[in-house]
């Protein structure tokens, strides 16, 4: 079965010509192509993941390409080096055209497109920060102005300064962009602090969503094996990769649990999405924060001087808010579907996660017809289509773009 889809997460990146026009001291931070006297052209040492790496030529092809000479770039090898990862099927393309056609072959008739920029951000300086955002939102408005039907472009927030988010939030809306992007989570300076509540308020005041993508900020094995810290090789643990994954996306409760049990019943129009750490912890979260919250078990927290923080600051349960204030993306996620029943389906969104080798592109009708199996078709819609057109503004009628013969 062919059935239109809406994906609520699919990624873009910035032109190596964006970053070219950035002050030399921030272009310096990010990924760029230099220009050495010698000739060879190379993209520079950047930030990843909290280490330095260098990004070769080789890095620059997707799985299964020939290594790209850079320098030499067509726009959709452009995108490749850009967006990395990419799926050997996909035909990358950073401007809504090329796009729009690989929408077509996957039968996804709309799209939210995130910025890559969660693992280097963090690391640029504060002026440099600013700069980058400042330039990424005005590209994207610039290139998306005429397909805003079909495209949700995220905005990016320095978050180095709620101050700075707040000013850029407010000017970037004026151009269409939409939903507010940030990474899941910032360990030193967490979500649930009231210096952030001035964004909050201006994303209620505004009807945008917040998007929280998966990143892999918090402490955890995984990340201290891909910065080196301590010394343990990836080769040396079985799975490494695979639980990392698992790691970054269960660690999502925290952040789903501090909005829940405090920023979400103070803005009680903010909406925020959970993009691309699966859902189906949802329910148990919901549940578990449930009881957490009884008078019992608060009694019993207060005995040990805890727990009396709470009181007061809720007007409904937690599950009441992560079902109607939280929403949580996935590709291919059959317990969350299960668990529709307890968590209801507003709070589910599908997205391919293109075009990353691990999201569903080229596949997405089988991966969808597959693990919604049984389940009513109005149920489908919903959540492969209906929730993401009502909270970004897409048409939910709308029809993928037909690809010529």
């Amino acid at each position: 079965m062919t059935r239109p889809l809406i994906s609520a997460d699919a990624h873009i990146g910035l032109p190596f010509a964006v970053i070219d026009e950035l002050p030399a001291a921030t272009r310096s931070q990010l990924p760029h192509i230099e220009r050495r006297p010698e000739g060879n052209e190379l993209v520079s040492e950047v930030y990843h993941g909290g280490a330095r790496m260098e990004m070769t030529p080789t890095m620059a092809a997707a799985p299964g390409d020939q290594a790209i000479p850079l320098g030499e770039l067509t726009e959709e090898q452009e995108a490749k080096v850009v967006l990395r990862n990419v799926t050997p099927n996909a035909a990358p393309s950073l401007l809504p055209e090329g796009r729009l056609a690989d929408m077509a072959r996957d039968g996804v008739a709309a799209t939210v497109l995130i910025l890559g920029s969660a693992s280097f951000l963090p690391h640029l300086d504060d002026d440099g920060e600013i700069a980058y955002c400042q330039a990424a939102n005005d590209w994207l408005a610039d290139a998306y102005r005429h397909h805003l039907d079909r495209f949700a472009p995220g905005v990016s927030l320095p978050v180095h300064s709620v101050e700075a988010s707040v000013r850029e939030l407010e000017r970037a809306a004026s151009l269409g962009l939409r939903p507010a992007v940030l990474p899941d989570a910032i360990p030193e300076r967490p979500y649930f602090s009231s210096e952030w509540d001035p964004l909050w308020e201006l994303a209620s005041d505004l009807g945008m969503p917040v998007a929280l993508h998966v990143t892999d900020a918090r402490p955890n094995a995984w990340r201290q094996i891909s910065t080196g810290i301590p010394r343990i090789s990836s080769e040396s643990w079985f799975g490494a990769s695979e639980t990392g994954f698992v790691v970054s996306s269960a660690m999502m409760t925290e952040t789903v649990a501090w909005f829940a049990l405090g920023v979400l019943p103070r803005f009680p129009k903010l909406q925020v999405v959970m993009t691309e750490g699966n859902a189906g912890w949802l329910a148990w979260l919901a549940d578990f924060l449930d009881y957490a919250t009884l008078e019992g078990y608060q009694d019993l927290l207060a005995t040990r001087g805890t727990g009396t923080r709470l009181k007061g600051n809720l007007v409904e349960r937690p599950s009441h808010y992560i079902k109607t204030q939280i929403k949580a993306t996935f590709m291919w996620d059959p317990v969350a579907i299960r668990n529709r029943d307890l968590t209801g389906t507003d709070c589910l969104m599908w997205g391919n996660d293109y075009p990353h080798c691990e999201g569903s592109f080229g596949n997405s009708q089988a991966w969808v017809a597959e693990q919604f199996a049984g389940v009513p078709d109005e149920e489908i819609d919903a959540i492969v289509r209906g929730n993401t057109a009502k909270l970004y503004g897409f048409d939910p009628l709308i029809e993928p773009l037909v690809v010529p013969a």
